[in-house]
């Protein structure tokens, strides 16, 4: 069952904005909210980019490189394991075959 979309105020860099939100994902847009003006106000405090519209898409790209890094970071922790999960089999193998040799 679809939850029932509502609009939701929110308010980045001094701006007020109404967004549609499904009401079970509210705590959600309210953190990303309070992530993108935090960092909104990270750029702003640097001084060196002019313009909310500018400072707003520096913040965005911000999080964006964070979050690719992060995906980044958890791809090479799976090849991480993937490659101890072959490395276990191998040794659970030649244990194997070593309790055959001596039996």
């Amino acid at each position: 069952m679809k939850t029932k979309t509502k609009g939701v105020k929110i308010t980045l860099g001094g701006r007020s904005f109404v967004i549609g939100c499904e009401e079970d994902k509210r705590e959600i847009l309210t953190a990303a909210v309070n992530m993108v003006e935090s960092r909104l106000l990270e750029v702003q405090k640097n001084g060196k980019v002019i313009g909310l519209d500018r400072c707003a898409l520096l913040a965005a790209l911000n999080i964006a490189s964070d979050l690719l890094e992060e995906r980044t970071q958890v791809q090479s922790s799976g090849d991480l394991g993937s490659q101890m999960q072959r490395m276990t089999n191998k040794i659970d193998s030649v244990i194997e075959e070593q309790n055959q040799l001596s039996i």
